[in-house]
């Protein structure tokens, strides 16, 4: 499966925050109405932006465009930060190879550090990508790639796979000639890392992350890491190593009958 989309990832963070009912203005006073200084035309009904992903204490005018001005600039914030963390996931997938798989009797161990995607997938390059966007929240920028891409680090670091097929190594002469795996889910292995791919602990990293968050902090991070959780898990879940390159070994020499490799090595290879 390829990388999620972005704007699938951006629908699924704003309907994560619409969903907590978060009004801006956080209060209204009908008496403002009769403040002076205000205009009549300010309090008659507003329109609401239908994306909005806050919600208007009053359907005055007044009260409807500050509503509708603080949601478009977080939409906007969401819709980068989305774009960056799907095009560098799609970039490290592209990326990605597998080495050092130790094949024997036609299983293959895939070790810790063995899958390989350059990095891509690092707080920096994410940060880099949300940069290009422009946008004045460089803080909160950072704190979101730095959770993320630590996080994946971690679990790209961690991963291991204790069973890949190989059939190409069950019955070899000599040795093992090239061929390729089965293909094998993503999510028949496993990482340490797999832990810190935890919504709330995604979460409490960015804010922690921020120092001392801004106003809705709380509830964008948690949209943010909500979102990407459910994303990386079906990915995971519907995506498969394939194609890694097996050879070498030491299999039963002529004129023993074809017999299973010992010691092959499987590289490169693939997620799709």
């Amino acid at each position: 499966m390829p990388a999620p989309d972005a704007n699938l990832m951006a629908q699924l963070v704003k309907a994560n925050f619409l969903s907590k009912g978060i009004k801006v203005p956080s209060s209204w006073d009908p008496a403002l109405e009769d403040s002076v200084n205000k205009k009549v035309e300010d309090f008659r009904p507003g329109v609401p932006r239908p994306t909005n992903i806050f919600v208007p204490p009053s359907m005055d005018k007044i009260a409807v465009e500050a509503c509708n001005k603080v949601s478009e600039g977080f939409e906007g914030f969401i819709d980068d930060a989305c774009a960056a963390i799907c095009g560098s996931w799609s970039s490290w997938q592209s990326a990605v190879k597998f080495v050092g798989v130790i094949i024997n009797a036609g299983v293959g161990i895939l070790p810790p550090g063995g899958m390989v995607g350059g990095g891509l997938m690092a707080g920096p390059m994410i940060l880099a990508r949300m940069q290009q966007k422009g946008g004045n929240y460089a803080l909160y920028a950072n704190a979101v790639s730095s959770a993320i891409g630590q996080a994946w680090t971690a679990w790209e670091l961690g991963y291991t796979n204790p069973a890949i097929p190989f059939p190409g190594g069950t019955a070899c002469s000599t040795t093992m000639p090239p061929s390729p795996n089965t293909p094998v889910p993503l999510a028949s292995g496993a990482s340490p890392g797999d832990a810190l791919m935890d919504a709330s602990l995604l979460k409490l990293s960015m804010l922690g992350l921020l120092g001392v968050p801004g106003e809705h902090a709380d509830p964008l991070c948690d949209s943010i890491a909500q979102a990407f959780v459910q994303l990386f898990l079906a990915w995971k879940g519907t995506t498969v190593i394939t194609n890694i390159m097996g050879t070498g070994g030491v299999a039963p020499p002529p004129p023993a009958p074809p017999g299973p490799v010992a010691g092959a090595v499987g590289n490169g290879g693939s997620l799709s």
